[in-house]
């Protein structure tokens, strides 16, 4: 079962919201994140017609899964050796990473639709 399963769109969507506004505070960001809600289909498209989340809300579940992954990486990654236990990413550092992979596929809305497939109907043929 995945997140979006689990808790359903509405939660995947505070969720990003909660993250983008707690993370990212540069010019106009207020105006990105209304233009994501209000003019765009970024939180109900899907990610890909085919492949990872080919499916309604799938742009928005990939973009949370980006985030923690990278979020970790930069974690691991500025760790001191010594004492790995004891990283935390600077204000900029969470800023930088939650721009590059909340935002990373920004690209893609508008792009997907989810379409039924057509198929035959095993009474007729057709």
């Amino acid at each position: 079962m995945n997140f979006l399963e689990m808790n359903g769109l509405q939660t995947a969507q505070t969720h990003f919201k909660d993250i983008f506004q707690n993370n990212i505070h540069r010019d106009y960001a207020d105006a990105m994140l209304d233009w994501l809600e209000q003019e765009t289909d970024f939180f109900t498209a899907p990610s890909s017609t085919k492949y990872h989340g080919a499916h309604p809300g799938g742009l928005l579940v990939h973009s949370l899964n980006v985030y923690y992954r990278l979020r970790n990486i930069a974690i691991r990654d500025l760790a001191d050796k010594e004492d790995p236990g004891k990283c935390r990413l600077s204000e900029e550092q969470e800023e930088t990473v939650a721009v590059i992979a909340l935002l990373h596929d920004v690209c893609k809305v508008g792009c997907y639709h989810m379409e039924t497939k057509r198929r035959k109907n095993p009474e007729t043929g057709r």
